[in-house]
């Protein structure tokens, strides 16, 4: 019975996802598809490089930005989002360059809850192929999904 309650979560979670981003109409841009700390090279407080560009490829600039700011805003030993600071995060951005619309603002929390999800399916996808399976990140995923279902930033 868990694991259809878990099913029905998911897909209800993806099916708002996928309502919300079409209508949008998101602008597409190059993205780097794999923006974490590991590949981000600092000298003190300086971004000096960006490595590992393997999976870069053309997709939902917010996209990015959703994956960026769930990688450098969350809170690690509460799995929750830092909501100050993504909206700092997001302040340094759009100064930077040309900065989000308002439809790419609105799509950022749920493309972190997006991404979420992609985590907790290919999690899945692996132990379904033989793989080890990753329980305690499967269920991290799940419950900071329930957290920041209302999350908007």
């Amino acid at each position: 019975m868990a694991g259809w309650r878990v099913s029905r979560f998911v897909e209800e979670r993806l099916r708002d996802t996928l309502t919300l981003v079409s209508r949008l109409n998101l602008p597409l841009a190059g993205i780097h598809g794999d923006y974490w700390a590991g590949n981000v090279l600092m000298e003190g407080d300086a971004v000096t490089g960006v490595v590992d560009w393997d999976e870069a490829h053309v997709d939902w600039r917010a996209y990015e930005v959703a994956n960026a700011t769930w990688q450098f805003c969350r809170n690690e030993s509460s799995d929750a989002l830092d909501l100050k600071a993504a909206r700092e995060f997001h302040r340094h951005y759009n100064a930077a360059g040309e900065g989000l619309t308002d439809p790419e603002r609105e799509a950022v929390g749920p493309l972190i809850r997006a991404r979420l999800l992609y985590e907790v399916l290919f999690t899945l996808g692996i132990s379904g192929r033989g793989g080890e399976e990753d329980w305690e990140y499967v269920s991290t995923n799940l419950n900071t999904l329930v957290n920041l279902r209302h999350v908007e930033v």
